[in-house]
């Protein structure tokens, strides 16, 4: 009786461990033998235990701030900038399918862009059109991230500093 006992609260327990509880704004990605089966919102969800595992994905807005990158502007100026992007995850599947950490390869995706855009743009423009510039960015990264299951909401530069022309030159003459 003392066994029978056993098995059933083992039964139980492992029953328990196949409930899982989804909050709003996250979605449970969930795998069988390392497919992903299904997508699921907010609420209590049972998943086989021992085929399924499951994976909860944060679909809030998230800011990201880039660190400092030192680029160059299309008339050769050095400037160090950096910039914030509000992003979230609008395909919880892709999300955790194409990249790794949607967190960090944004990010990436964000310096890389940040880099390239401003190498289009001279300085002047940089500095006066910054609602342009944001609106190039954005979409530039839009472009990348859209196939990670990421939404760009927006991407503001942050700090612009120019750096010093280089005066170690010697003057010919």
């Amino acid at each position: 009786m003392e066994i029978f006992g056993g098995i059933v609260v083992l039964l139980f327990l492992i029953m328990l461990s196949g409930i899982k509880v989804v909050k709003d704004n996250t979605r449970l990605v969930v795998y069988r033998l390392g497919k992903v089966i299904a997508t699921k919102g907010s609420g209590i969800h049972l998943i086989v235990p021992f085929l399924d595992s499951a994976e909860l994905v944060d679909t809030r807005l998230m800011a990201l701030e880039t660190p400092v990158v030192k680029a160059s502007t299309l008339d050769n100026r050095s400037v160090n900038i950096a910039a914030v992007c509000m992003f979230q995850v609008g395909d919880a599947k892709k999300a955790v399918t194409k990249v790794e950490d949607a967190a960090k390869a944004t990010a990436g995706a964000a310096q890389l862009v940040l880099r390239n855009i401003v190498g289009q743009i001279d300085l002047n423009n940089l500095q006066t059109e910054q609602k342009g510039v944001n609106k190039k960015l954005k979409g530039a990264l839009e472009k990348q991230t859209r196939e990670w299951g990421i939404n760009i909401k927006s991407v503001e530069i942050k700090d612009l500093q120019v750096c010093d022309p280089d005066t170690s030159e010697i003057a010919p003459g």
